[in-house]
């Protein structure tokens, strides 16, 4: 856990997709851990980012991909990270996934 934190701010959000819907500080963001924690210790190919695009700026910067889970061949869902230097250290203040919601019909509304 010490790893997966050691980047986060304590003040930091974050949008998942499993529920909760959002996660406000490092104490709710380290509980979204417990489940994967329970189907093992994941490993260093959990998540695979793709197509990773960086935007910064001197005290802000922007992150987007898309990500890979679990050993998928393809992306599963979205990325975006936004990051603040604060101190001299970088840290994710927001984290977001989201994942694609099928509309059904031929993809127009219908």
């Amino acid at each position: 856990m010490a790893g997966i934190l050691a980047h986060h701010a304590d003040d930091s959000v974050m949008f998942d997709v499993p529920e909760p819907l959002q996660c406000l500080g490092l104490d709710a963001y380290r509980a979204t851990w417990a489940l994967l924690f329970r189907h093992g210790t994941p490993g260093p190919d959990l998540f695979v980012i793709q197509d990773l695009h960086i935007t910064a700026g001197p005290d802000v910067t922007f992150a987007r991909g898309l990500l890979r889970i679990g050993g998928s061949l393809e992306p599963l869902c979205r990325l975006t990270l936004g990051l603040e230097k604060r101190a001299g250290r970088w840290l994710i203040v927001h984290e977001h996934h989201s994942a694609p919601h099928p509309r059904g019909g031929r993809g127009d509304g219908t």
